[in-house]
């Protein structure tokens, strides 16, 4: 799976009550009261799936992973002005942008979305 987006750090809202307006680029029109919002976290976006992970006391945790269809994807890149979104598989409403915190101190900066193992002791010892 290759990494077609990467972003940290991240504000990132999750709906799954949603719907689009009849304007022609179809700006979704989220419940309040069905969003979910996390901020300084990071989300990775590979061809088939998102992942958002967020700092914990024991570091970083995935939070959210979920998969969609390529059709149902618009990345705006790293402009703060403006939300990419995605569609998931499960019917949610990812919408994230460029956070306006440094991530100053977060150990999100070396998380892998893969599960890479960190320790590299021989485990035959």
């Amino acid at each position: 799976m290759r990494i077609i987006h990467d972003l940290f750090p991240a504000r990132v809202r999750v709906s799954a009550d949603f719907s689009f307006s009849d304007d022609a680029d179809k700006t979704p029109v989220l419940s309040s009261n069905a969003t979910r919002i996390v901020e300084s976290v990071r989300i990775v976006v590979t061809e088939d799936t998102v992942f958002v992970a967020a700092d914990s006391h024991t570091g970083p945790v995935l939070i959210f992973r979920d998969k969609y269809q390529p059709e149902n994807i618009t990345l705006v890149g790293k402009r703060k002005d403006l939300e990419s979104r995605i569609i998931t598989d499960t019917g949610k409403l990812i919408l994230f942008k460029s956070d306006d915190g440094c991530g100053c101190g977060s150990k999100l900066r070396a998380w892998n979305p893969y599960n890479t193992v960190y320790s590299t002791k021989d485990q035959t010892e």
